[in-house]
């Protein structure tokens, strides 16, 4: 067998820092788990563009106006993730690009003491930054160096009760005011479109599926809003004004249950089938799932 190009070493650093990264976030007792899940996935997206990069020929170092590398303690400087990120993906106001920019701006800003109430916060734009990974991993690298294989869906212990939408809002309050206002400006200096798109925040409705299960069903199934039925178009309007208005109309009471085995979720440009993430006790649990979005979404 023919020895790999030493692209694909780099590549396959990044795809294990990935997993660690999901490791690390979903140890749900372990202390920086947060600030270690943003440190590996920082290096998973950096390795995986540099084996990109190298792979195609790009190349990736600095220069002096005279043509010399420029030089960081001896060794060459090469593209950090921001230069890296911004060539991958040109256009400011792709949601990826938003995405991964807003961790590399985080990186410095996360505070032990604040690092449970801080995962909370920003629990769908960590799942966003995984899925994109993945999704990247695929697209550039095929099928076969994906990550789905090597993860499970997680147990989580969550649910959609007043209190618990009352935790979570208090949760956000005991954040220091500088990481509420970061995050909350840098928001507000993105496009509309960018803010509501799933790739930038991921966010998700969850609700018990009822009745027989079939040899043939999934833990977990996706169905795009315009191939929903008007009884489930209904329930997920109810699961809306339970979170917004704190209240569990009875109807709908088994939406509650803290274990779910169906999501609906409506992203707000195309759609792909793949397990998510959901609230855990403190912060996000990350799920995955390998279903690249359809051309064009990206």
């Amino acid at each position: 067998m023919p020895a790999r190009s030493k692209w694909w070493h780099t590549q396959q650093a990044g795809r294990r820092e990935a997993l660690l990264a999901v490791d690390l976030y979903n140890r749900t007792a372990a202390e920086r788990s947060l600030e270690g899940f943003v440190v590996h996935m920082h290096l998973s997206w950096l390795h995986m563009l540099h084996a990109r990069f190298a792979r195609d020929g790009v190349d990736i170092r600095y220069r002096k106006p005279n043509g010399h590398f420029e030089r960081v303690d001896s060794e060459i400087k090469v593209w950090e993730l921001a230069r890296c990120i911004r060539e991958a993906f040109p256009d400011p106001a792709n949601p990826v690009r938003c995405n991964v920019q807003f961790f590399i701006k985080l990186r410095n800003k996360i505070e032990h003491r604040y690092e449970e109430q801080l995962a909370t916060a920003i629990a769908g734009k960590s799942q966003a930054l995984v899925l994109n990974f993945e999704e990247s991993l695929v697209d550039w690298f095929g099928g076969e160096e994906g990550l789905a294989d090597s993860l499970r869906f997680p147990v989580f212990m969550s649910s959609l009760t007043p209190d618990a939408v009352a935790t979570l809002k208090a949760t956000h309050r005991k954040l220091p005011k500088r990481v509420t206002s970061f995050i909350r400006e840098h928001d507000a200096a993105l496009p509309e479109a960018v803010q509501g798109d799933w790739r930038y925040d991921f966010r998700v409705y969850l609700l018990p599926q009822t009745g027989p299960k079939a040899e043939s069903d999934v833990v977990m199934r996706f169905l795009r809003e315009d191939e929903m039925t008007d009884a489930q178009r209904g329930a997920r309007d109810t699961v809306q004004t339970i979170v917004r208005n704190k209240e569990v109309p009875s109807r709908t009471r088994e939406s509650t249950r803290p274990v779910t085995s169906q999501l609906l979720y409506r992203p707000s440009s195309g759609w792909s089938s793949r397990p998510t993430a959901t609230t855990r006790r403190h912060g996000g649990t990350l799920g995955y799932g390998r279903h690249p979005a359809p051309p064009g979404q990206r």
